[in-house]
């Protein structure tokens, strides 16, 4: 059975987890500057180290991508 037939819809699980994500910072965003979620999205690490290699991907450089691909930045 497809999933037109019951009338459902499917979408990629890619596109799922950005609007989850992107949800997910709206929700932060709204929360009151005093509250831990919203102090570490918008906080920086002041010595911090990665391991050589590699492109270097934040949890707010995923989000910026999310944004530009859905047509919101």
């Amino acid at each position: 059975m497809l999933a037109e037939e019951v009338g459902m819809k499917l979408y990629p699980i890619e596109l799922v987890i950005r609007e989850s994500r992107l949800k997910y910072v709206g929700h932060v965003e709204r929360m009151d500057d005093s509250r831990l979620p919203k102090i570490l999205l918008h906080s920086e690490t002041m010595n911090g180290s990665r391991q050589q290699g590699g492109a270097e991907k934040t949890y707010r450089s995923v989000v910026k991508t999310d944004m530009k691909l859905l047509g919101m930045a």
